[in-house]
């Protein structure tokens, strides 16, 4: 292209630099060819993204390796946490070889508490079992039953022999009473088991009463199934005997029925005995007060927070001449006889 006019040169796809020689005076002209000068920046650009592909894969594989192992084990420890916050107080973190320093140290830690934390449950567990155990047999068990029954029995024959039925028929009456406490402390039993026993034990109060003594029960059949903790009314019913009919000169009631309510189950023991002074009921609506008189009271009451704790509820409802009314709820179980 030598010695032809700039203007009449093809300059399509081309970019032109001129550089003007001094010593010749000579105008030289450069033609760069653009789509040679784009495919190499091309190939530059992808050799480029090639290598920050490979960098970044390679980085990224290799920050992989490093963090898997120790997320796994976070994960493994977290798991271990959940678990014994629901309860499993067995759960274990083995520490892998070859693992951070840090966190087999925090792995043998955890263990370490898991192990000791289930020791104190196991423990508390064993010694609240022991106490509910020494408590119940202290409330339930005032004299050795079994002597008791057994003379009972003897006493009962020799009214026999000397033909005093009256006498057998009571004594009858206390042994099925004495039988009935002996068996299953602590367990429950079902309505009707339990008013079948406050009928013989009412059968022995009327004899301590000079007037007559009715005992109403009003107890739903689809309740009579249902399971409660034994020997729970009794103080009631004696308590209306010892202190509402004490004086009385008209006949005395007793009158017990129950109901549902919601969950639980409401029972209500009336008496139209003498009733109590304000005081006095003020003092047995007062949970942490244990009365001199009414060490029965006391005794269900403790017997109610062993056996149901919050679940269950105990107040009196009474007037000077008026007569008396508890109200027991508790956390009825349904069942069979």
């Amino acid at each position: 292209m030598i010695d032809q006019a700039v203007a009449a040169a093809n300059t399509d796809g081309y970019r032109i630099d001129s550089l003007l020689n001094e010593k010749t005076g000579w105008l030289i002209y450069d033609y760069y060819s653009m789509k040679e000068y784009q495919r190499a920046l091309l190939d530059q650009t992808l050799v480029w993204i090639v290598c920050l592909l490979v960098i970044g894969l390679f980085g990224y594989a290799m920050l992989t390796m490093l963090i898997n192992p120790v997320l796994a084990e976070v994960q493994e420890m977290v798991s271990a946490m959940q678990k014994m916050e629901e309860g499993d107080y067995s759960v274990r973190v083995d520490p892998e070889q070859g693992s951070f320093r840090e966190l087999n140290q925090i792995a043998v830690g955890f263990n370490e508490l898991a192990g000791k934390t289930d020791e104190l449950r196991q423990e508390a567990r064993r010694l609240l079992m022991e106490q509910r155990t020494a408590e119940l047999s202290a409330l339930e068990a005032q004299i050795d039953p079994h002597f008791l029954y057994n003379t009972l029995d003897t006493i009962n024959w020799k009214a026999i022999e000397h033909e005093d039925y009256e006498v057998s028929s009571m004594i009858g009456a206390l042994a099925d009473i004495m039988q009935y406490s002996m068996q299953r402390m602590g367990e429950t039993i079902t309505f009707w088991e339990e008013v079948e026993w406050l009928k013989h034990y009412i059968t022995l109060q009327k004899e301590r009463l000079t007037q007559k003594l009715e005992l109403i029960i009003e107890i739903p059949d689809d309740l009579m199934d249902y399971r409660i903790h034994k020997l729970l009314l009794q103080p009631f019913v004696e308590n209306a005997v010892r202190h509402g009919f004490r004086e009385m000169k008209e006949d005395c009631r007793l009158r017990i029925h129950a109901h549902l309510t919601g969950r639980q189950v409401h029972i209500i023991i009336e008496d139209n005995g003498a009733g109590m002074k304000p005081e006095v009921l003020e003092q047995l609506n007062r949970p942490e007060t244990e009365m001199t008189g009414h060490v029965g009271i006391t005794n269900v009451r403790k017997r109610l927070e062993l056996y149901y704790g919050e679940d269950a509820g105990l107040y009196f409802e009474s007037g000077e001449d008026a007569g008396t009314t508890v109200h027991l709820f508790i956390s009825g179980i349904p069942g069979g006889k």
